[in-house]
C-alpha cells in the first residue's frame, strides 16, 4: 500500500491542484482494534490549525496537556 502526503495549491484563476508526495512511513496506535494516529500527534496539528480549534480544545479538555 502507497501512503502519500498532500500539498494544496491554489492558483489565481480559481483553481485548484494537489502534489501527491509517497511517505516514507506512518506512526499509528492500536485503539480499540484501529490504527489511530498518536494523539500527542493529533493534538500539535489540531493545535497548529484554527479549523481544528473546537477538536483540540475537546482532547485538551479530556487528555489534558
Amino acid at each position: 500500500m502507497r501512503t502519500f502526503s498532500l500539498l494544496v495549491f491554489k492558483s489565481r484563476k480559481c483553481c485548484e491542484f494537489i502534489v501527491l508526495e509517497p511517505a516514507k512511513s506512518l506512526e499509528f496506535e492500536e485503539k480499540d482494534g484501529l490504527k489511530v494516529e498518536p494523539l500527542r500527534k493529533a493534538m500539535a496539528c489540531a493545535k497548529k490549525n484554527g479549523l481544528y480549534a473546537y477538536a483540540y480544545d475537546y482532547m485538551l479538555e479530556k487528555y489534558g496537556d
